[in-house]
């Protein structure tokens, strides 16, 4: 979750060159950031895109799993389809829109496990009076700082001021084997070699089983019932036409060059690594549902950026609603590294 190494040495994040600006998309991330560039494209696994975007003050996209093609993608992402998504990192939502258009239409190349050319037709915004928002500040299994659940609890209160009916909570996944299943797919995807024999299993291959596989795919399927029938429940409840989730996109925002991925701190107790980094990203992962990371300011001299998670396949209505809440939250302040400063 940094971006580092031996051939081009550390990326900075532009907002302060002591920290990092996330990973692995942090390059692009900093350059959309500084304004060397108005979008980047990148795909997510379990935070690439939305970390980045989080820790440098911008905004994203990671589409519904299989929205676009990943053909062309290095390395070949054949087995990893429904949970690697591209998408793009971009300065706002209207770059976002413009990127699904391009990126839906059909280029009429022929890519045999492609589903069909979906095209994206942008929705106008909707007016906060038709929004309701799950709001999380955190989950009691992710260990977060108390910077990151006041800029969510501060975004709740900004939002409500102007009209959109926010309810604090979450869906009620089963965490942990939900977190399991998520590890059982990243390792599919990682631990696949290379064979010439396809009856035979490779001796380096440490892929799950493919009755871990069939729980985890179970697991998969109850998780999104679970979201749709919640997102669905609180529409009704408010009489609303649209209904997100908002949570956060790390249990930490920012934070100092780490090579060593050494333990953070968080709240007084010492937390290992990956935990933090990895509690609020992998939900969207193993479901597949869009989301748009939107920057919401600064929080104790940090950016910080939320997750707006959408239902599977409603990517247009998922960025529609987070223009709107983009428009409410404000513009964002320019980091002391951007390339206007140099002109």
């Amino acid at each position: 979750m940094q971006t580092f190494n031996d051939v081009f040495g550390v990326t900075f994040n532009p907002y302060d060159t002591n920290l990092t600006p996330g990973g692995s998309s942090g390059g692009s991330a900093a350059a959309v950031a500084a304004g060397l560039v108005p979008l980047a494209v990148g795909s997510d696994l379990t935070g690439s895109l939305r970390v980045p975007s989080s820790f440098c003050g911008v905004a994203s996209i990671k589409p519904t799993a299989r929205r676009l093609s990943p053909h062309g993608h290095v390395p070949e992402v054949a087995c990893m389809q429904n949970f690697l998504t591209l998408g793009a990192i971009a300065k706002d939502t209207a770059m976002l829109q413009r990127f699904m258009q391009a990126a839906c239409c059909d280029s009429g190349g022929v890519w045999e496990d492609a589903l069909p050319s979906l095209p994206f037709n942008p929705l106008p915004p909707p007016p906060p009076s038709d929004i309701s928002v799950l709001l999380t500040t955190s989950l009691p299994s992710v260990p977060t700082d108390e910077a990151v659940t006041v800029g969510l609890e501060d975004l709740g209160s900004r939002l409500a001021s102007h009209g959109v009916s926010v309810h604090h909570g979450a869906p009620e996944f089963d965490e942990k084997p939900l977190f399991q299943a998520h590890k059982l797919f990243s390792e599919l995807c990682v631990s696949v070699s290379e064979t010439d024999n396809p009856l035979k299993r490779p001796d380096k291959d440490r892929s799950p089983a493919a009755s871990q596989l069939h729980k985890a795919e179970q697991l998969r399927h109850a998780a999104r019932a679970i979201f749709r029938e919640t997102m669905a429940a609180l529409k009704k409840k408010d009489r609303r036409k649209h209904a997100v989730w908002i949570l956060p996109v790390s249990g930490v925002n920012a934070f100092k060059h780490n090579p060593n991925h050494g333990p953070f701190v968080i709240r007084g107790a010492e937390v290992p690594y990956w935990k933090p980094l990895l509690g609020y990203a992998f939900q969207a992962a193993i479901m597949g549902n869009p989301v748009v990371t939107l920057p919401i300011g600064m929080v104790e001299d940090v950016p910080m950026g939320v997750q707006v998670m959408g239902e599977l396949w409603q990517d247009e209505e998922t960025l529609s609603v987070s223009s709107t809440l983009e428009g409410l939250i404000g513009k964002q302040a320019q980091p002391a590294l951007h390339a206007s400063s140099f002109h």
